[in-house]
């Protein structure tokens, strides 16, 4: 009778546990029919809700089974795939296993919650060697881009004849003016090949000009990217010989 009623109370306490072993000692054949009988449907009741885990112990991949399980600061005798039963609230899982630190995790069971799989992974810390050594920080590439020299050279011939293109016109338009004063409209022959020859040298010059200021432009749209160089503007240098000594002086404008 004592077993019948204590596991009654335990029950309304959700220590599902110990209600069990009460009503597994009413169930016995000793004890009255009915309440034997009653102790019996409440044990097959109360067992179904008895809920339960399994910890689950893993290190650098590898199922390991000598680790140390308690359970609210209690030992866990084995970890070969048995389900441990609790009762239902909140309960800590504390694995320790070496040379790791210690596992650690707060569970909040209810009644029914069986099989349970509580993950306790471990994995060993990377050696720093040289490759995973922080490595330092990197200066910023600066980009520049610089114009070629033959921009300059052909912006130079551009220059160069546009100029004497200029001066051929001037000399072409000048005897033109001076011819139509002295012999317009029948010149000497000789005048008009010179004329001619003026006027012809003029415009290949505004061609060559033009040709130039073309390549010109297109060497300086698409000169490329390239890093920044340190430069030395100022190199001074001494060497000393058997005889004597010598020193050098190098300026870079550019």
């Amino acid at each position: 009778m004592g077993a019948h009623l204590k596991g009654q109370e335990l029950r309304q306490s959700s220590k599902l546990l110990e209600s069990r072993e009460q009503f597994r000692q009413c169930a016995q054949p000793g004890c009255p029919t009915a309440i034997a009988r009653d102790c019996v449907e409440w044990l097959g009741q109360y067992e179904r809700r008895i809920p339960s885990i399994s910890v689950r112990v893993t290190a650098d991949g590898s199922g390991r089974t000598d680790a140390r399980v308690s359970l609210d600061g209690a030992p866990v005798a084995s970890l070969l795939g048995k389900a441990i039963e609790l009762n239902p609230g909140e309960h800590v899982v504390r694995v320790e296993l070496a040379p790791f630190a210690p596992f650690e995790q707060t569970l909040l069971i209810n009644e029914g919650d069986q099989f349970r799989v509580v993950e306790a992974t471990f994995a060993t810390a990377p050696k720093l060697g040289l490759a995973a050594q922080p490595s330092q920080r990197e200066t910023p590439v600066v980009m520049e881009r610089p114009v070629p020299t033959m921009a300059y050279v052909f912006g130079a011939v551009t220059l160069a004849a546009a100029a004497n293109g200029a001066g051929w016109a001037l000399s072409s338009l000048s005897l033109r003016h001076d011819m139509e004063k002295a012999c317009s409209p029948a010149c000497n022959p000789d005048s008009d090949a010179v004329l001619r020859q003026r006027a012809t040298v003029a415009d290949i010059s505004w061609g060559v000009s033009a040709a130039s200021l073309i390549a010109t432009v297109t060497l300086y749209a698409l000169r490329p990217e390239v890093p920044v160089q340190s430069e030395r503007p100022l190199d001074v240098g001494l060497n000393v010989l058997p005889g004597g000594a010598f020193g050098s002086v190098s300026f870079s404008a550019f």
